[in-house]
């Protein structure tokens, strides 16, 4: 059925891979696994297998997509058509370029297991239609459905998922007799849609998205989806989106919840919270939850409690608490996003001890020692806009185990950044460390010290830009340095540094792993090489080639 769900969309069109699997698990394709984050994995593995079969080939336009080639569509939907005497029935009539303005006719509809109507101009849905064996059907891109008709589902006993997203609905009335057995309800970006007071009735319900859509608030009697495990509330165009107490605890099955970039009501702690107000408290009794995507505006909404057995439990988060939205792209699992504050209530400091991946800007603090201190799991940290910062960390007042699996560092415009480090790195400490990159650092004046060099033997990306007042990249002259400081260093990069005037303070430097290397506006830059190195691939202005 994995193969065949793929000719529901158009000809010729390219499926987000994630998109695909998504589909996939909610029709409940993907068995014997325990969570949501298996089934992911194994729909992954799927999608390569087809891959392999040459029953799905490379998308072209889009980053992780799909396609089917026409003829092994053809193939897919004869098989899926009544022309076949056994095995599903499908009615494909997805848009994408040669749009329907009106639906087939009903008597089309009545045998069918599937129906994809998906992104045409269809207006007007019909009436009552009857379809006993219905069980997914997409509309998602209709755009000009503003109605669908009360009588619509009545007929439609089997219907397991029902997709409305980006058409143009009001309300949907759902009687208690229709859509008994639906297990997923997409309403995403329908931005006209406002109350969802139905969804208590959906005790089947398993997966419900209203990403980008205009509710503005959930109803008290959803607490009772007690089967749910999957619900998207990011980017709802609400100024203020309420949920009522208790309506999120109650949700015991959740496994995955996404309230990225929605302007949420919290409650400042248990005791101030009211018939109206969430606490983050309420999404730590969701003991199956293994995936965790949230905006928070207000530090003071993070209680010191919050959580406190659960953060180890999740296989993946993506969390950004402060004013400003969220921008968080790092490689990792579990990331985290802090904007402004300084003196950080303990429960964020919780979170950022689980975290892989952290992002700081416009904090006004002078170092993140008594932040990411006890961090030991801590993989990438970025750093932007933090005027006062004057060094990262300060090793006295940090953890014994602080930063001692970073692996990547990114600094951008620490206009009072003096040094890296306060105070002498512990030996090898920075082992795991190998990227650092830097831009606009106006003040530093030089990059490592002698100790800190023993500590990058892993380093291989090292990128330095818009820093005017940087000198040297190694201070001083110390014979202890290794004869190739930095043995791994792959990628080496120097642009728009006009008083950087050594690399090291040594007549020759070995570099044995480089690949790269690129200068650029370093005017007053003397470039110490071995004799034997130079077919290095070095690009140089030319007025640094004389």
């Amino acid at each position: 059925m994995c193969f065949l769900y793929c000719s529901l969309f158009p000809e010729d069109y390219e499926i987000s891979v994630r998109q695909l699997i998504r589909w996939w698990i909610m029709e409940g394709f993907i068995d014997n696994v325990d969570n949501l984050v298996d089934a992911s994995n194994k729909g992954h593995r799927i999608v390569e297998m087809l891959k392999r079969r040459c029953l799905l080939e490379e998308g072209i336009k889009k980053k992780s997509s799909v396609k089917m080639h026409d003829m092994i569509r053809d193939l897919a939907l004869y098989i899926a058509s009544s022309s076949c005497n056994e095995g599903p029935r499908f009615l494909v009539k997805a848009g994408f370029g040669k749009a329907l303005e009106e639906p087939p006719s009903e008597e089309t509809w009545r045998e069918c297991d599937r129906i994809s109507l998906m992104m045409n101009e269809i207006t007007e849905l019909p009436v009552k239609p009857a379809c006993p064996n219905l069980i997914s059907l997409i509309l998602t891109g209709n755009r000009r459905i503003t109605v669908v008709p009360r009588s619509f589902f009545e007929l439609m006993p089997a219907l397991q998922v029902l997709d409305l997203s980006g058409t143009a609905i009001t309300s949907l009335s759902v009687s208690s007799s229709s859509l008994l057995n639906l297990r997923a309800l997409i309403l995403r970006g329908c931005l006209a849609l406002t109350e969802v007071s139905f969804l208590g009735r959906l005790k089947m319900l398993q997966f419900l998205d209203i990403k980008s859509s205009g509710v503005r608030r959930l109803p008290e009697e959803m607490q009772n989806l007690v089967k749910l495990k999957k619900l998207n509330m990011s980017e709802l165009s609400s100024d203020s989106f309420t949920i009522p107490s208790n309506v999120m605890s109650g949700l015991s099955s959740l496994e995955d919840l996404r309230m990225q970039k929605t302007k949420v009501n919290w409650a400042k702690g248990s005791e101030f919270a009211v018939e109206n107000d969430v606490t983050l408290g309420e999404l730590g009794r969701l003991k199956r939850l293994t995936i965790l995507k949230i905006t928070i505006k207000d530090f003071d909404c993070v209680e010191e409690d919050v959580f406190p057995r659960r953060w180890s439990k999740l296989e993946k988060f993506k969390v950004s608490i402060g004013p400003s939205g969220d921008n968080l792209n790092m490689n990792c699992m579990k990331q985290m996003q802090i904007c402004g504050g300084n003196d950080y209530p303990r429960g964020v400091k919780v979170m950022v001890i689980h975290t892989e991946g952290l992002k700081l800007f416009d904090a006004d603090v002078k170092d993140v020692s008594q932040l990411v201190g006890d961090a030991n799991g801590l993989r990438m940290l970025s750093i932007d806009r933090c005027k006062k910062m004057k060094w990262i960390l300060d090793w006295s007042a940090a953890g014994e185990n602080a930063l001692q699996n970073i692996e990547e560092l990114h600094l951008s415009r620490l206009h009072s950044l003096q040094k890296l480090f306060k105070g002498e790195v512990p030996q090898r400490r920075l082992r795991n460390l190998n990227e650092i990159v830097l831009v606009g650092c106006y003040n530093l004046k030089s990059l490592f010290s002698s100790e800190m060099v023993q500590n990058l033997d892993q380093l291989h990306t090292l990128d330095v830009s818009a820093c005017g007042e940087l000198e040297e990249i190694i201070e001083g002259h110390d014979n202890s340095l290794p004869e190739d400081p930095f043995p791994q260093l792959c990628n080496f990069i120097l642009h728009d540094l006009p008083k950087l005037k050594s690399i090291i303070r040594r007549d020759t430097l070995a570099l044995p792993s480089l690949i790269k290397f690129e200068i650029g506006e370093c005017r007053n830059l003397r470039l110490p090489m071995r004799p034997d190195t130079t077919d290095w691939p070095i690009s140089l202005p030319e007025r640094m080639q004389r």
